[in-house]
């Protein structure tokens, strides 16, 4: 003979197979014929669970309005879906916030009823000027003329002779590159290395004449070479005089 279902201890409890016999909690209750109310009593197991069939080609969980849409699922891949709606949802209580969709971008509202665009960029207003660098400035924007980018050429340039303009700093155990210095097409023209030598790719031909005042130092060959702002290449593996000293 079948077991009998019987009325529970509380309105509302609802009656489920429990071993082989008809069982009952205060924890699982349908309430005000319109509420299920699921209270877990262990904190390590979830209140509720949906498992799916292996065959799972619909919505795990659905949300229905009351006219039978759906207003919020989860599909079979863990996907999220709300429906799309038009104007401004109710404001949330205090202390609450929503997200939803509306014209096929993803919003968040505040308890104020400020909505965000959350498929744009972040809001506040920049610091400083024109092609100076936004930085966290105690919890604000943050610019500064010395530190700025036009589009072609990165500024960054100290406020004081005691302290550097840039810190390139390696991780614990660095065994790649600092720093490098990178051609176009993304080959390595200078480097320097954790242990602090300074890396030159070998040079094809004759660099281009230094500006007035400057010269400079390259590989050619796996030779080391220096060129003045004449033109003129010197050989540092070989005796040269330059301004009556010799090297």
């Amino acid at each position: 003979m079948a077991p009998c279902w019987f009325a529970t201890t509380y309105t509302g409890q609802i009656q489920y197979w429990d071993g082989a016999s008809p069982g009952y909690s205060p924890n699982l209750l349908w309430e005000n014929n319109s509420t299920l109310s699921v209270t877990n009593m262990t904190s390590s197991l979830p209140q509720a669970k949906i498992t799916m069939s292996a065959s799972q080609a619909q919505d795990a969980i659905q949300v229905l309005f009351n006219g039978g849409a759906v207003a919020w699922a989860v599909t079979d891949e863990g996907v999220i879906e709300q429906a799309d709606i038009a104007g401004t949802p109710n404001t949330p209580a205090s202390g609450f916030g929503g997200w939803y969709v509306k014209g096929d971008k993803p919003y968040f509202i505040d308890d104020s009823g400020t909505e965000y665009d959350l498929s744009s960029g972040g809001g506040g207003t920049p610091g400083g000027a024109d092609t100076q660098i936004q930085f966290n400035d105690s919890g604000s924007f943050g610019a500064s003329s010395r530190f700025a980018w036009d589009d072609d050429t990165l500024t960054a340039e100290t406020a004081t002779n005691t302290v550097p303009a840039m810190v390139a700093r390696g991780a614990s155990g660095q065994s790649g590159d600092v720093f490098q210095v990178q051609a176009n097409g993304g080959g390595v023209l200078v480097g320097v290395t954790a242990q602090g030598a300074v890396e030159v790719t070998d040079f094809a031909g004759t660099p281009n004449t230094p500006a007035s005042g400057f010269g400079g130092f390259y590989f050619k060959g796996d030779t080391p070479y220096a060129i003045d702002d004449s033109g003129t290449e010197y050989d540092l593996t070989s005796a040269s005089t330059v301004d009556g000293g010799t090297f």
